[in-house]
């Protein structure tokens, strides 16, 4: 379980860090003011999970531990994004398409209000 654990844990160091350079690199926004550096990782790192969710579930190839380390350490330490679009695939190849639009319409509408209420909380307090 230790091994286990620390595969996730320097997975998730690695990705963490490549995001916080990404963000770096797009610190200052182009003329479109798009969080390009946002977007970069998510879609960056749901391809990548989507790749390595793909052969670990075709072959052999990946071992747990390595599979942990990419998907869950690296690719959650990258993106969260990067898990919540791997959930949509595993709805959607159970054919749970009901589920589906419901994960995705309620992480989007709650994440965003979830997002806008802690602000106003902290604002509120803080002032």
């Amino acid at each position: 379980m230790t091994k286990l654990i620390l595969a996730v844990g320097s997975g998730g160091f690695a990705g963490s860090v490549l995001r916080f350079l990404i963000f770096k690199y797009f610190e200052n926004p182009q003329a479109s003011g798009l969080p390009w550096g946002t977007l970069a990782v998510n879609i960056a790192g749901s391809f990548l999970a989507g790749i390595l969710f793909g052969i670990s579930e075709k072959t052999n190839l990946i071992p747990e531990t390595l599979s942990l380390f990419l998907l869950v350490g690296f690719c959650g330490g990258f993106t969260t994004f990067s898990a919540f679009a791997l959930d949509n695939l595993k709805l959607f190849q159970q054919e749970a398409y009901t589920q589906n639009f419901l994960y995705v319409t309620s992480t989007i509408f709650l994440g965003v209000l979830a997002i806008f209420v802690g602000h106003y909380i902290a604002t509120s307090v803080i002032r």
